[in-house]
């Protein structure tokens, strides 16, 4: 549902229209400053550098299920 911190995961846009790899790197490397989506959240999208691809691979998918709700 989002928070004031993050936005919401479900009907997300972005992560409905985006490839799985842009997602991924997304994940993996983070979002900070200039390259952050969401301007109006305050603080950026720390990077996951040290999650196994499995595991990114997985979250991806559950987040493309969430936003297609």
């Amino acid at each position: 549902k989002g928070t004031a911190m993050a936005p919401a995961f479900i009907g997300n846009g972005w992560i409905k229209d985006a490839d799985r790899a842009d997602i991924a790197a997304t994940i993996k490397d983070g979002r900070q400053g200039a390259a952050k989506k969401y301007k109006k959240f305050a603080i950026g999208m720390p990077a996951q550098k040290g999650m196994p691809d499995g595991d990114v691979e997985a979250l991806v998918g559950y987040l493309k299920d969430l936003a297609s709700k």
